[in-house]
């Protein structure tokens, strides 16, 4: 008789009152060795595509340097992002801030009542440069400045499961982190993300004899997905 398959569920992990889906300890009734096949993963997807990590608008006008906060969560079209840059630079800045999107590049224009420079190359840290679709610093004070790309509100790729008990690393990115397995990011949010590896591309996993799997899962920048509140699943399967 073959062996029955393994969920695993973040809901029955350990101290599930004060852990939360993206970092936690899953215990299972049996051991756990040898090759399992991910089946499928079940995601339900509320990390925000606006976060602490790259919410920062950096900029300078009349009066001197300033950055403005956009408020973390989920924007869903390139108008309701750009009406809160237009918000807070205001709340932030000297001037009375609007922003406009083109209909045909989806190039975001920024219009200042007062002259006004972008200083995303001098600063980096958790820059909403990406989302925005600036890069640098801008060329000159103006009252208007101009993306030189598309607004981006999928900066996540991919979404990163790192699972201690794991035998090894199936995947590594060319900035040094090492992941078990990588899935691509769904496309919309909110929503329940299933995946479902191909026969071609399975996801193996090589445990050594452990009763619990201690699961992390991590954006592409290595940081824990933020906001990850609901509680996901994946059904493993024993490989021969």
């Amino acid at each position: 008789m073959a062996s029955p398959s393994i969920k695993v569920q973040s809901s029955t992990r350990q101290n599930s009152l004060t852990t939360y889906p993206n970092n936690c300890v899953i215990p299972c009734q049996d051991v756990l060795h040898g090759r399992y096949r991910l089946q499928h993963l079940m995601l339900p997807v509320t990390y925000f595509n606006v976060s602490a990590t790259n919410n920062k608008v950096y900029f300078s006008d009349t009066t001197g340097a300033h950055v403005a906060t956009l408020t973390p969560g989920y924007y869903n079209a390139f108008s309701s992002l750009a009406t809160e840059v237009a918000t807070q630079m205001t709340s932030a800045g000297n001037g009375t801030v609007t922003c406009a999107v083109s209909s045909s590049t989806n190039l975001l224009t920024v219009s200042n009542t007062e002259n006004f420079s972008f200083t995303f190359g001098t600063h980096i840290a958790n820059s909403a440069a990406v989302l925005m679709g600036f890069i640098g610093n801008s060329a000159a004070d103006a009252t208007s400045q101009v993306a030189v790309r598309t607004m981006n509100l999928s900066e996540l790729l991919y979404i990163n499961f790192s699972i201690s008990e794991a035998a090894s690393s199936g995947v590594r990115s060319t900035d040094g982190h090492s992941y078990t397995f990588s899935v691509p990011a769904a496309a919309t949010v909110p929503n329940l993300y299933l995946y479902e590896p191909s026969e071609q591309n399975p996801v193996i996993l090589n445990l050594n004899s452990t009763r619990s799997l201690t699961v992390r899962i991590y954006d592409d920048n290595g940081n824990l997905l933020n906001n990850m509140y609901s509680d996901w699943s994946m059904l493993l399967k024993p490989v021969c």
